[in-house]
């Protein structure tokens, strides 16, 4: 057993100093925002980004218009403003046929609706009405026809009085039970968008285009609480604990910049500034469109600070619903959804429809929530009871590789896993389709914090997908805080290219990474878990080289990349050139960690060879899986003995010398030919055919040097091998 221990060590010793960590598995993660992607099934994403099941849903009606405006739920029926002359539908709420309300006029186009006592209140135009409706819909009387183009919401107040609120003029209106209206504010703001019932006789108005979130009191006094960078208030909403939350839309860039002249007051003191036809023409245009260009969502408290909780550049709020927790439901244009905003500005997904591009109208009664989505306009209740089963499916997950998928889990709370399942399939196309495999069900993928997950026996793919079902036997308050998979990519092999061999004599002098230079490099290496491992690895620091001339040595480079990212370790072969494909390669150096690599050729004995260049991922995967990549290089010729100088003449002739020189290099070629003179620098001597290409080679060449004086010649071969001799005037020359 001692005798063994020598041997171990060895072994040790040799290992190479690259961490061998990358062979661990990989994952995959969905949770919180991440969530958002995929599709919800009767789930919704909570504030605090837990996956739930959410209220069940039952669509109720289809208008034949692009645009629906606004909704009421009542007791029995859901009311349905619709545009493009389609009027006011009444439809069930626990479903049956939908009828339109008749008496609003010839194709009416119905804005807003308020729920009085005994009544309905329906808002038509442009240059439309205010009816009063019997609540099974039965009939409509006209109470008041505003002098305005827009009525754009409705709002009964807490003495039963109808208020309406008006674009163009932006007026509020009060309209008592049997009474004509009366204005309670006028401002400058071309629109009064929206109406909010607050404490007491307080009611709220927003306004279009400088964004004003205003509280007017009872007798018509008006307050600007906030304003806003944006052009448009698309809605007001008030929780119970008077929390006041609006729905900003439309981009800073597009607020109006015009002139406001006066502030907001009670309407007997105030002047309209008039507005030109064809500015008064643009916002006309305008209006009959829903909002858009992003926007924001503001909580305003009782006695605080507003706070901005949501912004968007490009989906716009257009519907503010409170909810029982404190937060709100922000119905947007854009994508069609419906953000869940909890009161700590936590955002969830409570409605994605990816059939629409605009959920503009949420309504609440009792526990039941109705939506309406526009372009197309399709009406839903959802609730009060909870959706089962309910589904999120995730998007389509890309790996980079094909894979092999391991265990899946599901992080739900301690002890409610019952009745919550995990499915999973894979496929090789980006889309799924066909050629995936089906669904695997995993029954035992979902646990608490720390659970282990299940694995399925699935074909290898690059591309995956998830999907998270509540069963009916699950928890009431059953959630989902995230999912996770894990993966063994298939190893691919390292790529190496440009293998370069420099000139004879560039030597590069390795100079080790940081790590070893400042002994950070550790003696014992510990495995590292994949979470730490890419910061580690981004710290380490490749080898560099220092450029040197070395008669003699030989110098090899090269690139190499791998698609995985894992290490590579190096070998260096080579092989004597005879002509036919190289089989007798022996081995220069193993496990280099660097792209380049120098020594010493003066050992070769002279003729043509061959280097192989093979890279390895080895230190990244587990023994017996590693691939390996090689390049060969062109054929290079190694010579280390120096060129023969068979002949030097030096002439005087007319005041100058002609020097001569004659010389062959036995298995290379003769590149250069230098003489120094009285100066003592070495002058290049032209060869006299004009090319230095040969073995043998003839120089010549006029200096304007006295022929009393020493000279020195050499010659110089392709390797970099150097002859030299010595010329004094009346002796022989002599070699050195």
């Amino acid at each position: 057993m001692t005798r063994r221990i020598p041997v171990f060590l060895a072994a040790l010793a040799a290992l190479p100093a690259m961490p061998a960590w990358a062979a661990t598995s990989r994952s995959w993660e969905r949770s919180g925002a991440a969530f958002r992607a995929g599709t919800f099934e009767g789930t919704v994403l909570a504030p605090d980004g837990h996956l739930r099941a959410g209220p069940r849903e039952r669509e109720l009606a289809r208008p034949p218009s692009a645009v629906v405006w606004d909704l009421l739920v009542t007791r029995k029926a859901v009311w349905i403003a619709a545009g493009d002359g389609a009027g006011l539908w009444v439809v069930p709420r626990d479903g049956g046929p939908a009828r339109v309300v008749s008496g609003l006029g010839e194709a009416p186009e119905v804005l807003a609706l308020a729920a009085g006592q005994n009544a309905v209140y329906a808002a038509t135009g442009p240059r439309g009405a205010i009816y009063r409706i019997a609540p099974d819909g039965s009939s409509a009387v006209e109470i008041a026809r505003p002098d305005a183009e827009y009525i754009w919401d409705l709002a009964v107040g807490s003495d039963g009085a109808l208020l309406a609120a008006t674009g163009l003029p932006g007026r509020v209106l009060r309209i008592p039970p049997g009474k004509p209206p009366r204005e309670l504010w006028r401002t400058s703001e071309a629109h009064v968008r929206c109406l909010a019932v607050g404490a007491g006789r307080a009611v709220w108005a927003g306004t279009s285009d400088s964004g004003w979130v205003v509280r007017i009191d009872g007798g018509g006094s008006a307050f600007v609480v906030y304003d806003s960078e944006r052009p448009e208030v698309a809605d007001l909403a008030i929780a119970a604990d008077g929390t006041v939350w609006a729905a900003l839309a439309g981009s800073a860039a597009e607020r109006s910049r015009e002139e406001r002249t006066g502030s907001t007051a009670a309407s007997a003191s105030v002047t309209v500034t008039p507005k030109k036809d064809d500015e008064r023409a643009k916002k006309k245009e305008r209006s009959g469109r829903l909002p858009a260009g992003g926007g924001a969502l503001v909580r305003i408290p009782r006695n605080g600070e507003p706070s901005e909780l949501w912004r968007d550049s490009k989906e716009t709020p257009l519907s503010v619903l409170p909810t029982t927790g404190g937060g709100v439901l922000l119905a947007t244009g854009g994508e069609g959804r419906v953000f869940w905003i909890g009161r700590d500005g936590g955002e969830g997904l409570w409605l994605a429809r990816r059939d629409a591009r605009a959920v503009s109208a949420l309504a609440a009664g009792g526990a039941a929530i109705a939506a309406a989505t526009s372009n197309p306009a399709i009406v839903s209740i959802f609730g009060p009871d909870t959706a089962r089963p309910a589904r999120w499916v995730s998007d389509v997950i890309d790996l980079g590789v094909r894979a092999r998928s391991g265990r899946v889990a599901a992080t739900v709370p301690e002890g409610a896993s019952r009745g919550i399942a995990v499915e999973i399939r894979v496929g090789n196309t980006k889309e799924p389709g066909p050629g995936w495999s089906g669904w695997r069900k995993l029954d035992d993928a979902a646990g608490p914090p720390g659970h282990n997950g299940q694995a399925a026996d699935l074909p290898l793919a690059r591309f995956v997908q998830v999907a998270v079902e509540f069963g009916r036997a699950a928890e009431q308050d059953a959630s989902v805080a995230r999912i996770e998979g894990r993966y063994r990519p298939l190893n691919r092999p390292p790529r190496i290219k440009n293998v370069q061999v420099l000139p004879p004599g560039v030597a590069y002098r390795p100079i080790p990474p940081s790590t070893v230079t400042g002994g950070e490099e550790p003696v014992v290496r510990q495995p590292v878990p994949e979470a730490q491992r890419g910061e580690l690895e981004a710290k380490r620091r490749g080898w560099r080289s220092k450029r040197a001339w070395e008669p003699g040595a030989l110098t090899l480079r090269w690139e190499a990349a791998d698609p995985d990212g894992d290490g590579l370790l190096y070998r260096i072969d080579a092989c004597r050139d005879v002509g036919g494909p190289c089989t007798r390669w022996f081995p220069l150096a193993r496990d280099l960690e660097r792209t380049f690599f120098s020594f010493d050729a003066r050992g070769f004995e002279d003729g043509v060879y061959r280097f192989r260049v093979t890279a390895s991922d080895a230190p990244a995967n587990y023994a017996g899986a590693a691939l390996e990549s090689s390049e060969v290089t062109g054929p290079v010729r190694l010579d280390t003995v120096p060129p023969v100088i068979d002949r030097l003449r030096v002439a005087e002739e007319d005041g100058g010398i002609t020097i001569e020189i004659e010389a062959h290099d036995r298995d290379g070629r003769v590149a250069l030919a230098e003489v120094a003179g009285s100066s003592g620098r070495w002058i290049p001597i032209e060869p006299v055919d004009g090319v230095e290409d040969g073995e043998r080679e003839t120089f010549r060449a006029r200096l304007e040097e006295s022929g009393e004086r020493p000279l020195a010649v050499r010659v110089i071969d392709a390797a970099g091998n150097v002859a030299a001799r010595e010329w004094i005037p009346g002796r022989q020359s002599t070699a050195r």
